[in-house]
């Protein structure tokens, strides 16, 4: 293949700042089942190895990004209606402007490659956060060829500590979902303080959201709900419990 389409292979080592180059020289064959290409060692220990377009620009179309603090924490919040090649992702945070941005992602995170549907993701900030501050935020997307793009910045103002209300309802600590594995349904349970709206959504590793549970002014101290996941594919879900403005997150496993 030649031109704006033309496929090609793109290699990196195992660092965690490694860029993505394409392989020269390389002869690709194609058929409507299968992909083959030969690739002779050079000494260098290459740790991945990804097909996309040499040429073209990185194509995002982002759609929201948002920021909200919630139970202690920065939850960062994107949706895009469609991604290019998307490899990835990385977050970048900075009281100041982008020169002073440092990386708050450890690893890359996993974009949806090329699709025309819409994609959720969300990230929490693992970095410690001061009262009174403000934080602003970039998201940086990269393809295959290691074009990157980057949208932002949003802003978040940590509240006040004596902000926080401490009338307001909260989980108690018996936070659990059994059975977990489980291989079709998991009963969610929990204690609250007092009468609250509750909304439980899951997502899967990549941050794409798969379902959700809501139930309006919920009165009895134990909160009991079945998540059925039939339907979904075996693998690691994270859930996120939304009780009036507190945020709680667990994580269960399907086996199928």
């Amino acid at each position: 293949m030649t031109g704006p389409n033309r496929l090609s292979v793109f290699r990196r080592d195992n660092a965690l700042d490694a860029t993505w180059e394409e392989v020269p020289n390389l002869t690709i064959n194609t058929t409507d089942d299968y992909i083959q290409f030969h690739i002779n060692s050079t000494g260098t220990d290459f740790g991945e190895f990804a097909l996309g377009r040499a040429e073209g620009p990185n194509s995002i179309t982002l759609s929201t990004f948002t920021a909200i603090y919630a139970n202690g924490s920065s939850m960062l919040q994107w949706i895009t209606q469609s991604e290019s090649e998307n490899l990835g992702w990385n977050i970048y945070r900075s009281e100041t402007d982008f020169e002073n941005a440092f990386q708050i992602n450890a690893h890359l995170i996993e974009g949806a490659g090329t699709t025309t549907e819409p994609t959720e993701y969300k990230y929490i900030d693992q970095y410690n956060i001061i009262s009174g501050k403000t934080y602003n935020y970039w998201l940086e997307s990269r393809d295959y060829s290691g074009n990157t793009e980057t949208f932002g910045p949003i802003s978040l103002t940590i509240p006040q500590q004596n902000e926080d209300n401490p009338d307001a309802p909260v989980i108690l600590k018996n936070l659990c979902n059994y059975p977990n594995p489980f291989s079709s349904s998991t009963e969610i349970e929990f204690g609250l303080n007092k009468p609250a709206d509750v909304e439980i959504s899951f997502y899967n590793t990549k941050g794409q959201k798969v379902d959700s549970i809501s139930r309006k002014h919920y009165s009895d101290k134990i909160f009991r709900t079945i998540w059925n996941a039939e339907n979904l594919g075996a693998g690691i879900y994270l859930y996120v419990i939304k009780v009036n403005n507190n945020i709680y997150r667990g994580k269960t496993i399907l086996i199928k």
